[in-house]
C-alpha cells in the first residue's frame, strides 16, 4: 500500500475541497508533479491507465503517484476532499484506489477543517491527522484475525512490551495465553514460520542495533539493554546473526543482512490450526 513504507515521508503542500460536474468523456492529466491523494464524498469515477482500467466509488480513496499520465471521467456529480502532497524518499508505489473507506470520512473532513483554518500550529496538526489516515488504512489492510491468532495474541503483546527483559521465556508467552509451551510453539510456527526464541532473538538484535548506532552505549550496556544476559554470547551471536561485530557495526558498517522484526506474514496460514 503507497503508506506503509516506512522509508518514505509526506509534506502536505495544499488540501481542497472539490465539487465536479459530469464528464461523459475521459479528460487526461499528463506527468502531474505533485502526488495526490482523494477521497470520494459522492459520485464515481473511471480512470484509465493505458493497460488498465481503475473505478473508485463512494466512500473511496484514490492514490496517484506523481508523473503519471491518466484519463479520468465521472457520470454524476461528484464531491470530494483532495490532498496534494510532496513525496519524500522510499519507492514509488503505484496508482492505487482503496474502495469502501466509508470510515475514514470524519478523519478526511477533519483534516480538510484544519487545513483550512490556519494559524501557527495548522500544519503540524494536519500532518498528525494525515498519518491518522494512513493507520486507518493500514488497519484496514491488514488480514483478518484467525482463531490461533486470537490464541496467540496475548502472548505476542507480552512478547512487544518485555523482549527487553532477558528473563522472559516461551513458558511464559505460553502461560500469558493459558496453553501449553508445546501448543503456543506449535501455532506460533504455524503462525509466523519460525520459532518465539528467534523472534526474540531478531527483536533484540534489532534494539541493540538501534543503540549501537546511536553512540551512546557502549557493547556492553547496548547488550544488556537489549536483553542479552551475557555479553560474550551477543558479540558471538551478533557476528554470527550479520556478519560483522557490534563494534564495527558501531563503527559504521553495514550489516549483510539487517533485523527481522516481528511480521504477520503467515497468520492467515493458522485459521485451521
Amino acid at each position: 500500500m503507497f503508506c506503509s513504507d516506512p522509508a518514505c515521508t509526506y509534506r502536505i503542500t495544499g488540501i481542497f475541497c472539490v465539487e465536479r460536474t459530469p464528464t461523459p468523456d475521459f479528460s487526461y492529466n499528463h506527468g502531474r508533479k505533485h502526488t495526490a491523494i482523494s477521497y470520494r464524498i459522492r459520485g464515481s469515477a473511471a480512470f484509465d491507465l493505458g493497460k488498465r482500467q481503475l473505478t473508485a466509488g463512494d466512500g473511496s480513496v484514490t492514490y496517484i503517484p506523481p508523473g503519471v499520465d491518466y484519463g479520468v471521467k465521472n457520470d454524476a456529480h461528484e464531491k470530494l476532499i483532495i490532498l496534494h502532497l510532496q513525496r519524500i524518499g522510499g519507492d514509488a508505489p503505484d496508482f492505487e484506489v482503496v474502495e469502501n473507506a466509508f470510515e475514514l470520512e470524519p478523519l478526511f473532513f477533519a483534516l480538510h477543517k484544519s487545513w483550512e483554518e490556519g494559524g501557527p500550529a495548522s500544519y503540524n496538526r494536519s500532518m498528525a491527522q494525515l498519518y491518522a489516515i494512513f493507520e486507518a488504512l493500514q488497519r484496514k489492510r491488514e488480514p483478518p484475525i484467525t482463531a490461533s491468532a486470537r490464541v496467540l495474541a496475548p502472548g505476542l503483546e507480552l512478547l512487544r512490551r518485555n523482549f527487553r527483559d532477558h528473563t522472559l521465556t516461551v513458558s511464559k508467552l505460553a502461560g500469558a495465553c493459558f496453553v501449553s509451551e508445546v501448543y503456543f510453539r506449535r501455532l506460533y510456527r504455524e503462525a509466523f514460520g519460525c520459532t518465539p526464541m528467534q523472534t526474540i532473538l531478531e527483536l533484540r538484535f534489532s534494539y541493540a542495533c538501534t543503540l549501537l548506532r546511536a553512540g551512546y552505549y557502549t557493547c556492553r550496556q547496548a547488550a544488556e539493554m537489549a536483553g542479552f544476559a551475557d555479553v560474550k554470547y551477543f558479540r558471538t551471536a551478533f557476528r554470527r546473526r550479520f556478519g560483522i561485530t557490534p563494534t564495527q557495526y558501531a563503527a559504521g558498517q553495514t550489516l549483510k543482512s539487517p533485523p527481522r522484526p516481528l511480521s504477520r506474514r503467515r497468520t492467515n496460514r493458522s485459521a485451521g490450526a
